[in-house]
């Protein structure tokens, strides 16, 4: 008898339903420690617990959620306004800093950056304050308000504008975005005007009593700022900067301990409601999965401290040359736009035609909604990327080789050729990497698309919406990294004939909606240069090429005419021996696994959709430079079937071989 999973609607909406729920509770923009925690404990629960459908569970949810909007409205603190940017000097007659920055200040910062960066490449920004990301949401007129200040280094400070390409410097080109000068003013409203409210900090600052005074800390040194005050505009400003020759800044503001008090209350609260609200809704926990995700994510967060420190102070300088730096400036311009209510800017996202991967950049400005400048969805990302590895190796090998294989995904890189090794992830994502992501999308989907073959093995009918959500995750993964296309174009082909020979056009349809996202790129490529661009202009460009097909077409007429093109034959040998060299017999021992298992009909049909996605990403070798990140997909891809081969096909032949040989 067939049964219906029908609960796989209600479980969507009611994940759907909490998350929004939860968003709401822990707050937009939240860069903290503790926000950080709740999400990784939301994702716990999703992962490794059963969801609730009980009706007051949900009804209690709902009045968490407003009882916490509630207590945010009623508990208001004062923000500080802060404006700041990156310092570019020189002789610039038209500098917006020479104009808008206090004169002493201008003077201090345009002197030192003189003598320190001699050979200066940098022309000044045209705006005095760079954007903060969390104008999307809270406008200002300089940079950003802020809540508390308490920052020791530039990192700390989360700058976007160190991120901003046009600083990029090489060689002996000054000045290194590592070392590029900045500027920050703090206005300080009439709220913090008491006896106890005290600034902090090392290095050079600029205070206005009647002109400019200059305070150079060369320790910590607090100030009371009520002795500051100017009653002329019922408002402290105080200028800092750090030029290279100034001492480092290391800012740190105390208000009255009532504001202190509300300002921490708010934020455990935050933290408190939005875990009770997960405990709520999941129960029922795994061990074995609770373990493995807090094994995935301590393990991933040492990892990625020890490759980046800079983690701990919630911002990463990426490095000039590499996409992760033109990924967050193109997010950054996005941003700004969207501050700025110009919506088609927003869309146009920094290139008119899609070169760099199309939407890594929009990821990257969700994140600045959710978290601020800190990247806290990189913690999301590779802590998933283990656990859908195991669910799939778990499902085609069983669970004692995916322990194992995982084993070696973490510790023991003896698959560590084919990109299937945690550091590698995890460096690709520090540097900033749309792979990752891509990857992991991927991979879900095949763990999806193996879920549909168990299902049907059990007679479970899954719901229709399971296909829209599926050709979502496809078209994203495709979007985040577009070499993916062959494997990409399989994989729907196996989805929609698998629907058609069921004959469920409502699953058919909302697969089709589902890879609607697809359509973004063509459509953006279009709009802005009026010419028709599938995917991205980077496929188009020569250096990408190692062979062109007109080559093969080429060298196979020269093979026809009895004249063989020398040339051509030793150019496209060298391209392929390039990609995969004759010593790497494990490749070429994956290769042929492929091939058996995609010919043979008596193999799993999943793991032969797999095998034909790798052949068809692995034929791209000929033509296409592949190797290093590009390539880590279709050799795990390749490994998955080649260890289902071994375990399936290569070990009980050798049994059959050794009974023989005994009999």
């Amino acid at each position: 008898m067939l049964k219906i999973n029908s609960s796989f609607n209600l479980k969507i909406i009611c994940n759907f339903f909490l998350i929004i729920n939860f968003a709401l509770t822990i707050g937009f923009l939240n860069s903290s420690w503790l926000g950080l925690l709740a999400w990784m404990i939301l994702f716990l629960c999703i992962y490794s617990g059963s969801i609730s459908l009980n009706k007051k569970s949900w009804i209690l949810v709902t009045f968490i959620t407003v009882f916490s909007l509630s207590i945010k409205s009623y508990i208001k603190t004062p923000y500080i306004l802060e404006g700041s940017n990156v310092f570019i000097g020189g002789n610039f007659e038209n500098s917006i800093f020479k104009n808008k920055i206090p004169p002493i200040v201008f003077e201090h910062l345009n002197d030192d950056f003189i003598k320190k960066f001699p050979k200066n490449i940098s022309a000044p920004a045209p705006y005095l304050f760079d954007k903060g990301v969390s104008q999307i949401i809270n406008k200002s007129h300089e940079s950003r308000y802020v809540k508390e200040i308490k920052w020791d280094n530039r990192y700390s400070f989360q700058q976007a504008a160190f991120n901003n390409t046009k600083y990029n410097a090489y060689g002996d080109q000054q000045p290194k975005r590592e070392l590029l000068p900045f500027f920050v003013k703090y206005t300080f409203p009439n709220d913090f005007k008491n006896s106890d409210s005290k600034l902090c900090w090392k290095g050079q600052a600029y205070i206005k009593i009647e002109t400019y005074k200059s305070l150079n800390h060369l320790k910590k040194k607090c100030i009371f700022i009520d002795d500051f005050y100017r009653e002329d505009k019922n408002n402290f400003s105080i200028w800092l900067i750090e030029t290279g020759i100034t001492p480092k800044l290391s800012v740190a503001f105390y208000p009255q301990k009532e504001i202190i008090f509300k300002n921490f209350f708010k934020q455990l609260l935050q933290f408190i409601l939005a875990s009770i609200m997960c405990f709520i809704i999941y129960s029922k926990f795994r061990k074995f999965k609770l373990l493995f995700f807090l094994l995935s994510f301590t393990f991933s967060f040492s990892i990625m401290y020890i490759y980046q420190p800079s983690i701990l102070e919630k911002f990463l300088l990426f490095e000039g040359g590499n996409d992760g730096l033109l990924y967050v400036h193109f997010a950054h311009l996005i941003s700004d736009s969207l501050a700025n209510g110009n919506y088609i800017e927003a869309f146009r996202g920094g290139e008119n035609a899609y070169d760099l991967m199309p939407f890594y950049r929009y990821i990257w400005v969700i994140n600045y909604i959710l978290f601020d400048e800190s990247p806290w969805m990189l913690f999301f990302i590779i802590t998933f990327l283990p656990l859908v590895l195991f669910s799939i190796f778990k499902n085609f090998l069983g669970k004692p080789w995916a322990m194992f294989i995982i084993f070696c995904w973490f510790l023991f890189p003896v698959f560590e050729s084919f990109g299937f090794f945690h550091f590698y992830y995890v460096k690709l994502l520090m540097r900033g990497f749309a792979e990752p992501l891509s990857n992991l999308l991927f991979l879900s989907s095949i763990a999806m698309i193996a879920s549909i073959h168990k299902f049907k093995a059990s007679n479970i009918k899954l719901e229709n919406i399971f296909f829209f959500f599926l050709g979502v995750i496809l078209s994203l993964s495709l979007g985040l990294r577009a070499n993916i296309l062959p494997a990409f174009l399989i994989f729907i082909l196996f989805i929609f004939i698998f629907l058609m020979k069921e004959k469920n056009y409502k699953g058919f349809i909302l697969f089709g909606l589902g890879l609607t996202p697809c359509l973004i790129m063509p459509i953006h490529n279009y709009y802005f240069t009026k010419k028709i661009i599938p995917l991205t202009i980077a496929a188009y460009k020569d250096w990408n090429l190692g062979a062109k097909p007109i080559d093969y077409v080429m060298l196979i007429i020269s093979l026809l005419k009895l004249n063989p093109d020398i040339f051509l034959w030793k150019k496209i040998v060298s391209h392929v021996s390039g990609e995969i060299k004759m010593y790497e017999i494990w490749y070429h021992l994956a290769i042929i696994s492929n091939v058996y298992i995609a010919l043979n009909k008596k193999s799993d049909k999943i793991i032969r959709l797999i095998s034909w996605a790798a052949l068809s990403m692995l034929f791209m070798i000929l033509f296409y430079h592949l190797g290093g990140r590009y390539s880590y997909l279709n050799w795990t891809l390749s490994l998955i079937v080649f260890l289902y081969w071994i375990k399936n096909n290569l070990f009980p032949f050798m049994k059959r071989l050794k009974t023989n040989h005994a009999s």
